[in-house]
Protein backbone atom coordinates (compact mmCIF):
# COMPACT_ATOMS: atom_id res chain seq x y z
CA UNK A 1 0.00 0.00 0.00
CA UNK A 2 1.56 3.51 -0.82
CA UNK A 3 3.04 5.51 2.17
CA UNK A 4 3.16 2.55 4.56
CA UNK A 5 7.15 1.61 5.10
CA UNK A 6 7.65 -2.44 4.28
CA UNK A 7 9.92 -4.55 5.95
CA UNK A 8 13.43 -5.25 4.74
CA UNK A 9 13.34 -8.34 6.19
CA UNK A 10 10.53 -9.52 4.68
CA UNK A 11 8.02 -10.15 7.62
CA UNK A 12 6.84 -7.59 10.62
CA UNK A 13 7.76 -10.24 13.26
CA UNK A 14 11.33 -11.15 11.73
CA UNK A 15 11.89 -7.19 11.71
CA UNK A 16 11.22 -7.05 15.50
CA UNK A 17 12.66 -9.81 16.18
CA UNK A 18 16.23 -8.66 14.46
CA UNK A 19 15.42 -5.29 15.80
CA UNK A 20 14.99 -6.22 19.73
CA UNK A 21 18.16 -8.98 19.31
CA UNK A 22 20.32 -6.27 18.21
CA UNK A 23 19.23 -3.71 20.71
CA UNK A 24 19.83 -6.53 23.37
CA UNK A 25 23.44 -7.09 22.08
CA UNK A 26 24.34 -3.35 22.18
CA UNK A 27 22.82 -2.93 25.94
CA UNK A 28 25.06 -6.14 26.96
CA UNK A 29 27.82 -5.52 25.23
CA UNK A 30 27.99 -1.99 27.10
CA UNK A 31 26.89 -3.48 30.56
CA UNK A 32 30.01 -5.92 29.73
CA UNK A 33 32.90 -3.66 29.25
CA UNK A 34 31.65 -1.96 32.13
CA UNK A 35 31.81 -4.66 34.12
CA UNK A 36 35.33 -5.16 32.47
CA UNK A 37 36.86 -1.41 32.17
CA UNK A 38 39.63 -0.70 34.45
CA UNK A 39 39.95 2.75 32.80
CA UNK A 40 38.26 6.06 33.19
CA UNK A 41 34.37 5.45 32.54
CA UNK A 42 33.65 8.60 30.39
CA UNK A 43 36.44 7.14 28.64
CA UNK A 44 33.37 4.06 28.13
CA UNK A 45 30.46 6.14 28.17
CA UNK A 46 32.05 8.03 24.98
CA UNK A 47 33.07 4.72 23.59
CA UNK A 48 29.71 3.17 23.65
CA UNK A 49 27.87 6.34 22.56
CA UNK A 50 29.74 6.89 19.74
CA UNK A 51 29.68 3.94 18.68
CA UNK A 52 26.18 3.19 18.92
CA UNK A 53 25.22 6.38 16.81
CA UNK A 54 27.90 4.96 14.34
CA UNK A 55 25.84 1.37 14.29
CA UNK A 56 22.62 3.19 13.80
CA UNK A 57 23.05 5.62 11.44
CA UNK A 58 25.08 3.46 9.99
CA UNK A 59 22.02 0.89 9.99
CA UNK A 60 19.68 3.55 8.42
CA UNK A 61 22.31 4.57 5.53
CA UNK A 62 23.19 0.47 4.84
CA UNK A 63 18.87 -0.07 4.31
CA UNK A 64 18.39 2.93 2.38
CA UNK A 65 21.57 2.38 0.09
CA UNK A 66 20.59 -1.18 -0.34
CA UNK A 67 17.25 -0.49 -1.62
CA UNK A 68 17.38 3.03 -2.94
CA UNK A 69 14.95 4.74 -0.73
CA UNK A 70 16.53 7.63 -0.02
CA UNK A 71 14.96 11.32 -0.97
CA UNK A 72 18.49 12.97 -0.72
CA UNK A 73 20.81 11.37 -2.95
CA UNK A 74 24.40 10.76 -1.46
CA UNK A 75 26.58 10.78 -4.69
CA UNK A 76 25.03 14.49 -5.76
CA UNK A 77 24.98 15.72 -2.28
CA UNK A 78 27.69 13.81 -0.68
CA UNK A 79 28.11 17.13 1.82
CA UNK A 80 24.73 16.96 2.99
CA UNK A 81 24.08 13.23 3.28
CA UNK A 82 27.11 13.47 5.66
CA UNK A 83 26.33 15.93 7.30
CA UNK A 84 22.61 14.32 8.12
CA UNK A 85 24.32 11.46 9.32
CA UNK A 86 26.64 13.01 11.29
CA UNK A 87 23.98 14.92 12.98
CA UNK A 88 22.11 12.22 13.14
CA UNK A 89 24.49 9.50 14.87
CA UNK A 90 25.21 12.65 17.17
CA UNK A 91 21.76 12.53 18.61
CA UNK A 92 21.44 8.85 18.52
CA UNK A 93 24.82 8.83 20.40
CA UNK A 94 23.55 11.35 23.06
CA UNK A 95 20.22 9.22 23.63
CA UNK A 96 22.83 6.51 24.30
CA UNK A 97 24.89 8.19 26.53
CA UNK A 98 22.45 9.09 29.23
CA UNK A 99 22.00 5.21 29.99
CA UNK A 100 25.46 4.10 29.50
CA UNK A 101 26.60 6.94 31.90
CA UNK A 102 24.06 6.30 34.81
CA UNK A 103 24.91 2.40 34.91
CA UNK A 104 28.49 2.82 34.70
CA UNK A 105 28.45 5.25 37.16
CA UNK A 106 26.01 4.89 39.36
CA UNK A 107 24.77 1.35 38.16
CA UNK A 108 21.14 2.46 37.16
CA UNK A 109 19.19 -0.72 35.22
CA UNK A 110 16.20 1.26 34.35
CA UNK A 111 17.10 3.30 32.22
CA UNK A 112 18.82 0.67 29.99
CA UNK A 113 16.24 -1.27 29.94
CA UNK A 114 14.21 1.52 28.89
CA UNK A 115 16.98 2.98 26.19
CA UNK A 116 16.55 -1.40 25.19
CA UNK A 117 13.31 -0.73 24.04
CA UNK A 118 13.79 2.58 22.47
CA UNK A 119 16.19 1.25 20.62
CA UNK A 120 14.52 -1.78 19.65
CA UNK A 121 12.22 0.51 18.02
CA UNK A 122 14.29 2.44 16.24
CA UNK A 123 15.95 -0.14 14.37
CA UNK A 124 12.42 -1.75 13.98
CA UNK A 125 11.93 1.62 11.98
CA UNK A 126 15.11 2.01 10.46
CA UNK A 127 14.89 -1.83 8.91
CA UNK A 128 11.93 -0.99 6.45
CA UNK A 129 11.82 1.34 3.71
CA UNK A 130 9.19 3.58 1.76
CA UNK A 131 6.63 5.49 3.13
CA UNK A 132 6.10 8.87 3.01
CA UNK A 133 8.42 10.12 5.69
CA UNK A 134 12.02 9.55 6.85
CA UNK A 135 11.94 7.91 9.97
CA UNK A 136 15.56 9.28 10.66
CA UNK A 137 14.18 12.54 10.16
CA UNK A 138 11.27 11.99 12.65
CA UNK A 139 13.45 10.98 15.24
CA UNK A 140 15.98 13.58 15.29
CA UNK A 141 12.99 16.74 15.01
CA UNK A 142 10.37 14.84 17.30
CA UNK A 143 11.20 11.53 19.06
CA UNK A 144 14.75 12.46 20.41
CA UNK A 145 13.63 14.84 22.82
CA UNK A 146 10.95 12.53 24.29
CA UNK A 147 12.95 9.46 24.78
CA UNK A 148 15.95 11.89 26.07
CA UNK A 149 13.38 12.96 28.74
CA UNK A 150 12.05 9.09 29.15
CA UNK A 151 15.13 7.91 29.82
CA UNK A 152 15.99 10.99 32.62
CA UNK A 153 12.23 10.43 34.01
CA UNK A 154 13.15 6.77 34.17
CA UNK A 155 16.48 7.30 35.78
CA UNK A 156 15.01 9.71 38.30
CA UNK A 157 12.11 6.52 38.83
CA UNK A 158 15.13 4.38 39.86
CA UNK A 159 16.52 7.66 42.06
CA UNK A 160 13.81 7.90 44.28
CA UNK A 161 13.35 3.99 44.77
CA UNK A 162 16.91 3.36 46.10
CA UNK A 163 16.41 6.24 48.05
CA UNK A 164 13.26 4.87 49.65
CA UNK A 165 14.33 1.35 50.12
CA UNK A 166 17.94 2.14 51.30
Amino acid sequence: MPGIPEPVLGSEPLTWIVAATLSVLVVSLFAYAASRWEFSAVVLIVAGAAGYGLFAAGLWASVRLAFHHLALDPVAEPVTFAWLLVVAGGLLAVQAAIPFFLFARFGYVVPMIGFTAISTLLLFVFLRVGGETDPLALFGFGFAPFFVGSLLVLAVLEAVLRYLLG
